[in-house]
């Protein structure tokens, strides 16, 4: 006998294919939600990571900025010199993606506030949010070195100024300014000035040099009235000053000296160094005289020794020589410091001929009745 088929069995194992086709799709669905958040976090970090290498932040350059007028009134009792006050820093985005800026070092300390824009930012609480570069694009960021930080920093010219930029990506970009290296070259030249020769310094900067361009060339000239070593060259009342500028200057005197010269050099980024003094001993040559002039008046015969620029010269050694039947109370005398030397007339009648090294010489007539 034939028993029919159980209804009920059939059902079963078609629920149970069912189900397991159900497990199969759920699993196979789970495994491609997982592969698919694996994927997009990989895609991200990838991402990260391109952004990561992408981002390139210069530090373009450096604007420093000495007024010691601001030391002054922010502490009186404080004297700086030679110090920078504040500094201002042009930095580029060299990427297609803006970049966000999270702190900013200069020697290795870092300003409690700075200036982006005309924005102020305080890196430790972000009260204004960070300051963003725009893709391509500048910043310009200004640090004051009075009260941008805990204490002004005391941060001379020739010193080395290190930048460091920190961003949101966790990277940071340095760079190290240097001041220039002045380099001072003083020869001595001659030139013939149609009464004598004359002796001239040629000052030479020119081999100072600098991570970047040097564009200025400063020369201080001091000039004393003081002969006596040791000379005091701090001494503002002896003390005269020239300013000249220029990568090679020829120096022509007005005295004899002594001199001193300092040269104070300036790159590209404003930041300056000034050398050791040369110091350049007194020369009658510096200031030789040029001209002689001579005067009878009275019973006396005066001969005078200037300059180029009409100055007197002393010390120059005078001859008086006579003729006729004159009676001259010397033969020579050396100028005193207005440039003067005399001789009187004793007595006679005649012509004095005046000489005085090779100026073109001088007759006077003269007599004493």
């Amino acid at each position: 006998m034939i028993r029919p088929p159980d209804r009920e069995e059939g059902v079963s194992v078609i629920v149970g294919t069912l189900l397991l086709i159900l497990i199969t799709v759920i699993a196979a669905a789970g495994l491609a939600v997982m592969v698919s958040e694996f994927q997009k976090k990989e895609m991200q970090k990838q991402q990260h990571d391109a952004s990561i290498k992408a981002e390139d932040i210069r530090i373009l350059d450096i604007a420093p900025e000495m007024n010691l007028g601001d030391w002054q009134a922010e502490y009186p009792t404080m004297v700086q010199t030679d110090c920078w006050s504040a500094l201002n820093i042009t930095l580029h985005n060299a990427n297609v993606d803006e970049a966000t800026i999270t702190a900013i070092s200069i020697n290795g300390l870092f300003p409690a506030t700075y200036r982006c824009e005309g924005e102020t930012y305080t890196p430790w609480n972000n009260t204004n949010g960070l300051p963003v570069i725009a893709a391509s694009d500048d910043l310009e960021v200004r640090i004051n070195f009075i009260t941008g930080f805990d204490r002004p920093l005391n941060i001379s010219s020739e010193e080395p100024l290190t930048i460091k930029v920190f961003t949101l990506l966790k990277k940071s970009y340095e760079r190290t300014f240097q001041s220039p290296v002045p380099i001072v070259s003083c020869s001595i030249e001659s030139e013939d000035i149609g009464v004598g020769q004359r002796e001239y310094i040629s000052l030479d900067g020119s081999k100072s040099f600098d991570d970047g361009t040097i564009r200025n060339w400063n020369w201080t000239v001091m000039k004393t009235t003081q002969t006596a070593p040791p000379i005091n060259w701090s001494n503002n009342a002896t003390v005269t000053k020239k300013y000249y500028e220029g990568g090679i200057v020829p120096l022509r005197f007005d005295s004899a000296g002594p001199f001193r010269i300092l040269l104070t050099v300036t790159d590209d980024t404003g930041m300056f160094a000034t050398s050791d003094p040369v110091d350049i001993p007194k020369n009658p040559r510096f200031n030789p005289p040029a001209y002689l002039s001579a005067s009878f008046e009275s019973t006396t015969v005066t001969a005078t020794v200037t300059d180029l620029k009409g100055g007197s010269v002393g010390g120059v050694y005078v001859t008086f020589v006579k003729s006729g039947d004159l009676v001259l109370s010397t033969a020579g005398a050396s100028t005193d410091s207005s440039g003067s030397a005399t001789c009187e007339v004793t007595s006679g009648s005649g012509t004095v001929t005046v000489l005085a090294g090779d100026l073109p010489q001088v007759q006077v007539y003269a007599h004493n009745p």
